[in-house]
């Protein structure tokens, strides 16, 4: 097993400074981008299935609490050690159709394409899974990073903070993001659906706080699936927010296991989101 010890970088007196620097960076350099709408938000995600027609970003909405942390309530703010994000939809901008993905390899309309496949004869599997990477690797061309990721991976690096990617996606996607979209060092771990099993399987995510020794309650999940993202992160008791640029999840829809912590509109949202919300000290 893999074992990444973070690094303590003791107490950071200039936290205030750096992180509120950092943070106008984000805000300053996504302001005059644009994202190209994806509809569908993982794997298992039914509320979307064609892209929008739209361009532009959307103007965004204020983010939401939900499930308020301790330091929401009058206690001290929970440290944060580690940060896991999803990928597509998450890091970068949406590029997969995934009712399309489900045509193409014979699965029901609104199935969850891994579980279904998973339950085949390996024939069968293989054959799908012939189909998937063939996909896979055509989006993998496409692919382009939400506004403000370098800056928000600057931001955590200069603190210490650990960082990683659970994606249901392939190891080849994850490298060509590393190699030609990043300009910090890679995410470590990232862990695919080629390590299963897959999120939301409480033991894909935990895997990662144990590598970095860290208990699951010093992370937190970013992702863009309430179905996947937001439970796995649930069942394993890290922080948890979810990316909904579309607002296509109300309240009501996220209840039990898929209600998160905090919703956002727009990825740059995320450093003044930890910034208010957690302490980054020793």
């Amino acid at each position: 097993m893999w074992l990444y010890q973070p690094v303590s970088l003791g107490r950071r007196v200039l936290t205030s400074l750096i992180s509120s620097s950092a943070c106008h960076t984000i805000k300053g350099s996504t302001s005059k981008m644009t994202q190209s709408a994806g509809a569908s938000h993982s794997l298992t995600d039914q509320k979307s299935s064609s892209f929008s027609s739209s361009p532009t970003r959307p103007t965004g909405r204020p983010p939401r609490i939900l499930t308020p942390l301790l330091g929401s309530v009058g206690l001290p703010k929970p440290r944060l050690r580690g940060v896991v994000f999803d990928m597509d939809g998450t890091l970068t901008i949406p590029s997969h159709d995934f009712e399309e993905m489900r045509r193409r390899v014979g699965v029901p309309s609104g199935s969850d394409i891994l579980e279904v496949i998973a339950s085949w004869s390996p024939e069968e599997q293989a054959r799908a899974n012939a189909i998937l990477k063939e996909i896979d690797e055509e989006s993998g061309r496409k692919i382009a990073l939400m506004p403000g990721v370098n800056e928000l991976c600057s931001f955590l690096d200069s603190l210490g903070i650990v960082r990683g990617i659970l994606t249901r996606n392939v190891s080849m996607s994850v490298d060509i993001l590393h190699a030609n979209h990043l300009t910090v060092p890679p995410f470590l771990p990232a862990m695919t659906r080629e390590d299963p099993p897959f999120k939301p399987h409480p033991q894909s995510l935990l895997r990662i706080c144990q590598g970095w020794n860290l208990p699951p309650d010093q992370c937190i999940m970013i992702g863009d699936s309430a179905k996947d993202d937001i439970v796995v992160g649930n069942r394993v008791g890290t922080s948890t927010i979810l990316l909904d640029t579309e607002g296509l999840y109300s309240d009501h829809d996220l209840m039990k296991e898929m209600r998160p912590n905090f919703v956002i509109s727009r990825f740059e949202d995320i450093c003044p989101l930890l910034e208010s919300h957690f302490s980054f000290d020793d």
